[in-house]
């Protein structure tokens, strides 16, 4: 998503919805916000993945996900 201005998080979830989990999901970060300016964190991340955690790197200007193997 690409905002042109501010974008604000605070208070928002995030749902990541994945067809098929795969390795290729470890592999690099994926930016899934792009603003002149990002506000806040997301306060709540749902997903529906089963043997991957995301993990949210916030930038001044954006937001990644990258993702980790469960324990």
């Amino acid at each position: 998503m690409s905002v042109g201005n501010s974008a604000n998080l605070s208070g928002a979830t995030l749902n990541i919805q994945v067809k098929k989990e795969s390795d290729a999901l470890l592999s690099k970060p994926v930016r899934i916000i792009e603003a002149k300016q990002i506000e806040g964190q997301f306060s709540e991340i749902t997903s529906n993945l089963k043997t991957l955690t995301p993990v949210l790197n916030y930038t001044q200007d954006g937001v990644f996900v990258s993702f980790k193997r469960n324990a």
